[in-house]
């Protein structure tokens, strides 16, 4: 696992309808690959795929280096605990997600000088440990992508925890998932959605908004017809995934509906 970088789910453009994936896709792209941070060491090189601090420390200041996204120096920077949220227990360690609110100040941006950045860790602490790992990072511009939630359920194959991730002012979320193995987090294909996609006329796309329960497995994702505005889609179809491995498959999904007959 590296711990720098934006995590982007791979199929992030399928959440949104196809007359905004363009805009969509822009947005995205304009997120620079994250420039090494100055004093990162091993952790941000990917060099290491953890950083072991104390657990005192995790939750009363920012552990991490710094981490900008673009190339520009960072000349200072300001960091504040926003929340330490507990995802639950697994594989003998108690989870914990840590958002950090950084404000980096930089030479010559395209935008601005102020850089506010979204940054959350995942954190394993065992019980009576006088130390804490964090095993994951992800780091957003606020101004563009944020950062929503993380949530975790137990199941039989290892703890599945979802990441939502958010465009600024659009309304357009995304979800990455992730697996607890062994002690290790590992991604989550999401194959169902091209299935669900492979389902729909042609002229209908898949829309955003998708909801997804964890425990139950089951969702309903909107979809928007050929004449519907870019606001508000007028059918959606309800769908049951299954965990296979470290993919999310899709085991059936009902005929498509329209939202006034639910």
């Amino acid at each position: 696992m590296q711990l720098d970088g934006l995590a982007v789910p791979a199929d992030v453009s399928g959440m949104v309808s196809r007359r905004r994936g363009a805009a969509f896709a822009v947005a995205l792209l304009a997120l620079a690959a994250p420039a090494r941070a100055q004093d990162a060491g091993d952790i941000a090189n990917g060099a290491r795929d953890s950083l072991r601090v104390a657990w005192a420390d995790l939750a009363a200041r920012c552990v991490t280096p710094v981490a900008s996204p673009y190339v520009t120096p960072v000349r200072r920077s300001g960091c504040q605990v926003a929340s330490v949220t507990p995802l639950g227990s697994g594989d003998g360690r108690d989870w914990h997600v840590v958002r950090y609110l950084r404000e980096l100040i930089v030479q010559d941006t395209a935008w601005a000088d102020t850089l506010p950045l979204d940054e959350l860790l995942l954190a394993g602490h065992a019980p009576g440990a006088p130390d804490a790992e964090v095993v994951l990072r992800w780091t957003s511009d606020r101004r563009e992508l944020f950062l929503d939630t993380i949530v975790a359920v137990p199941m039989a194959q290892g703890m599945l925890m979802e990441l939502t991730l958010c465009l600024n002012g659009t309304g357009g979320c995304a979800q990455d998932y992730f697996r607890l193995v062994a002690g290790r987090w590992r991604g989550v294909t999401q194959a169902y959605s091209r299935d669900l996609r492979g389902r729909l006329p042609a002229d209908h796309s898949l829309h955003q908004g998708r909801r997804l329960d964890l425990v139950a497995l089951t969702g309903v994702w909107p979809v928007a017809g050929p004449d519907d505005p870019n606001c508000c889609p007028s059918f959606e179809i309800a769908f049951r995934v299954r965990l296979d491995g470290d993919t999310l498959r899709l085991v059936e999904a009902g005929p498509m509906r329209r939202v006034s007959e639910r």
